[in-house]
């Protein structure tokens, strides 16, 4: 009976306790947007205890003690204070106002909210998600484009009359632009292994998910790293060692919650008159391990080329009472364009501007955290995204399971719209062609019409017209047919190539091939196996405008490529081919005196290749049998060994011959990215002179700029058998000189080159150079000074010095138009 009695009574007593929990939940939205407002400040009964908002701007409040009162408070808001009746739902709406970090006066003393970051600081890499051994989590990724008409921004007269405004607004009132849904497994192996698996993706308007864009591709899961890279830019953390001397911190509130931790809200931006890509935005910090619990953050500033803004956020929450790691992420991408119009009614003229925005916003939600578990190093590979082949075909049934939620009726009438849209236009065989067409391939059935080919230009060739087609994967999935016929007005030579290849091993990317060809190539230059897989929007193919000497290349060739070891590509390849000397071109090998008729001579070559590309760590996204490189933070090595016979095939010229290339870009905090490419090469034996090495030269007094080579060099100016050039340049951005009427990019270029050539007796006439004391130039250049949108136009100038410094100062100068193309194309 007393045993009894102890659990009535214990029963009372947990009954009675839970009776005392009060709880309310809620949503804060902008009172004009009526956008939700992530990590708003919440204060219960005018106390010390609260909570903040998620990033949808929801919040679930609980307190022991009635609820009567809730203040909200937000950066760049006005606080507001709420009345609690009997309400179990509410929906708070804040007012904006203009507050910037400059207005606030920073007082001499001690800034309390250092104390706080320095915590931050020192217990970053115990609250990096990604210093964890390993990690895994399910993610949910829904991204909405939608149109932000600013109604309210039009003149009503001008409203009243424009038809076409009002059927838009109507229209984005009901539904959005675009919707993708996602759900996405992924693992994470310290350092730096990584495997995402789309399990499942639905874009509107397709019916194939042929392309995949994962939220994970704008921001990281962490905010801890010393760069934070956002859509392809890198800013300086301010949560880093140097943040307390580059960044202004704000404590701008305090909470504390139910657990008894404080939570610190600290608003932050680069110091005023700072030079360096910096961030803005507002840490929340709890004391718990002094970790981030919430962060929004967006660029300080804007480049004046920029075609958006944007903004991410990031939730938090404390797992196991231990680790900190992300349970939402939001990104927001702001498209801003405006335009001017005008309404002629009775007689008058009105003009205003109107504002138009089309926004982007993407939402992550984590689910499934697992920390620590036991991953090993074979779960993963080269490939860091794959798309399952069934990602398209999922069922209501298993959305709702990771959704959580039936499709609103916005979401709803979004797909249903795009997708008759996209079926009637055949969305996914539109999207399918612009991918060809922006690799310069236009698709014909079978065949894809390769636009390279079309049309191009030299000094040598004049225009060239020509044709090419190759078969898509509508022929084969394995093999490739194609060819090319040009017929140059300068040369006045038509030239063809035919070629074949056949896939055997798509995993490992194994293919032989095989191709006959007579065409045109310039003399003494050098190329790596994969340099026919540049894009179109490639700069450095624009010194091929300038090329003036060239040599008619006839033969046939064999070879087998394969991808080993995870990061190498291996090339092997037989060649048997002719070269045509241009027509005043002798060589003799066995001494200088020579006789030569008229005709040219042609010379004969038959070598062995041995190519490897060496890119460490290179990512790769996979779809099926596509795979596409994601590149790598390490530098990228091309090495060819060539190996020519003399009595072989008809070959006349033995000799060993090694081509080298590095390439690497970098990131160097306040101070911008470092550019560098080293090539070399080295021939023992004595060749005729085309297929010895020229000084890369691209001088004209005033052309466009070409990447890699010698600005003020003369073409065919140097020849060497054995020679070294290194390309650097160091590009500022705008930290240098950042005005509103005047931001180009800044760039620094120097260029080195040194080079031999043994016995050049042997060759006649020799109206060539020796690169034997060392080259020298140095150029700068202004990027984006004329902005055209989808691409810029700069200007620059490089000065030649050093041993082959020319008598006359202008003929040291050459000055370059540059080109930049928008969303990094180039």
């Amino acid at each position: 009976m007393k045993r009894l009695s102890v659990f009535v009574l214990f029963i009372l007593f947990a009954l009675s306790s839970v009776a005392q929990i009060y709880e309310l939940k809620g949503k804060v939205i902008d009172s004009e947007t009526k956008e939700p407002l992530a990590f708003v400040n919440i204060k219960i009964n005018d106390g010390k205890y609260g909570g903040t908002t998620d990033i949808d701007g929801k919040f679930n409040l609980r307190s022991d003690q009635k609820i009567h009162l809730l203040s909200f408070s937000y950066i760049g808001y006005e606080p507001f204070a709420y009345p609690v009746l009997n309400d179990r739902d509410v929906e708070i709406k804040l007012k904006s106002r203009s507050v910037e970090l400059d207005e606030v006066v920073i007082l001499p003393g001690v800034n309390p909210a250092h104390r706080i970051i320095r915590n931050v600081i020192a217990n970053r890499d115990q609250n990096n998600p990604e210093k964890l051994e390993a990690f895994s989590y399910t993610a949910y990724d829904k991204l909405v484009v939608t149109s932000g008409i600013d109604s309210a921004a039009v003149n009503k007269s001008i409203l009243e009359h424009d038809t076409s405004f009002l059927r838009a607004k109507a229209f984005f009132d009901e539904q959005d632009i675009f919707l993708m849904e996602s759900v996405v497994e992924r693992k994470f192996m310290k350092p730096d292994r990584n495997y995402e698996n789309v399990i499942a993706q639905r874009i509107s308007g397709f019916k194939d998910p042929i392309f995949t864009f994962l939220l994970s591709q704008i921001q990281s899961t962490s905010f801890y790293n010393p760069i934070i890279h956002l859509i392809g830019k890198h800013y300086v953390n301010p949560i880093n060692n140097s943040g307390l001397s580059k960044y202004i911190f704000i404590l701008n509130d305090t909470t504390l919650t139910p657990q008894g931790d404080s939570v610190f809200t600290i608003s932050y931006q680069p110091k005023f008159n700072a030079k360096f890509d910096g961030l803005k935005g507002v840490l929340m910090i709890n004391s718990k391990r002094w970790a981030i619990q919430n962060v929004i953050a967006e660029p300080f500033e804007m480049e004046k080329n920029e075609l958006f803004s944007l903004k991410i956020q990031q939730l938090y929450e404390l797992i196991d009472d231990k680790y900190w790691f992300p349970k939402q992420l939001n990104t927001d991408i702001k498209f801003d364009q405006r335009s001017s119009i005008t309404i002629s009614t009775n007689d008058t003229t009105t003009e205003d501007n109107r504002s138009f925005a089309i926004i982007a916003t993407g939402k992550s939600y984590l689910m499934n955290v697992k920390l620590n578990p036991n991953l090993v190093k074979r779960e993963f590979s080269n490939i860091e995204i794959e798309l399952a082949e069934d990602a398209g075909s999922k069922s209501e049934d298993f959305w709702y399971a990771y959704r959580g939620d039936t499709l609103s009726a916005r979401d709803q009438k979004t797909y249903h719209f795009m997708d008759s849209i996209g079926e009637e236009e055949d969305f996914d065989k539109a999207a399918k062609t612009l991918q060809l067409v922006l690799n310069g391939q236009v698709p014909i059935g079978g065949f894809n019409l390769d636009l390279n080919k079309v049309i191009s230009y030299s000094d040598y060739e004049s225009v060239k017209l020509g044709l090419g087609l190759f078969t898509n994967t509508k022929f084969s999935e394995k093999l490739k047919l194609g060819g090319e016929i040009s017929y140059g007005i300068g040369s006045k030579q038509i030239n063809y190539k035919g070629e074949a290849s056949y896939l055997l091993d798509n995993f490992n990317e194994v293919k032989v091939g095989g191709a006959i060809y007579k065409m045109n190539m310039e003399s003494s230059s050098t190329t790596f196996f994969d340099d026919e897989q540049s894009s179109i929007f490639d700069l450095e193919t624009t010194r091929q405008f300038l090329i003036n000497r060239m040599n008619t290349v006839k033969g046939n060739e064999f070879y087998m490529q394969f991808r080993a070891l995870r990061d190498f590509k291996i090339h092997l390849g037989l060649r048997n081919y002719s070269k045509r000397a241009f027509e005043d071109y002798a060589f003799n090998s066995d001494g200088p005196n020579i006789s030569y008729g008229e005709n040219p001579i042609d010379f004969q070559f038959t070598d062995l290749n041995f190519g490897v590309r060496w890119s460490f760590n290179e990512k790769f996204f996979k779809r099926g049998d596509l795979r596409m490189s994601l590149g790598t933070k390490y530098p990228v090595v091309h090495f060819n060994y060539t190996k020519g016979f003399d009595g072989f095939l008809g070959g006349e010229h033995a000799y060993n011959r090694f081509d080298l290339r590095v390439q690497h870009s970098f990131f160097i905090p306040y101070v911008g990215e470092s550019t560098f490419r080293i090539q070399a090469g080295y021939i023992d034996s004595p060749l005729p002179l085309p297929n010895l090495y020229n000084g890369i030269g691209s001088y004209r007094s005033f052309t466009i700029y070409a990447p890699y080579s010698f600005a003020t060099m003369r073409m065919n100016e140097f020849l060497s058998d054995k020679y070294l050039a290194i390309f650097y340049t160091h590009s500022f951005g705008e930290l240098l000189l950042s005005a509103k009427w005047f931001s180009p990019e800044i760039v620094i270029a120097n260029n080195f080159g040194i080079g031999s050539l043994k016995n050049s007796v042997v060759h006649e006439p020799g109206e060539f150079s020796i690169m034997d004391k060392g080259y020298f130039e140095s150029g700068l250049l202004l990027n984006d000074i004329i902005d055209l949108k989808l691409y810029t136009i700069g200007f620059g100038v490089f000065y030649r010095y050093g041993p082959y410094h020319l008598p006359k100062t202008m003929d040291n100068i050459a000055f370059k138009f540059t080109l930049k193309f928008a969303f990094g194309l180039n």
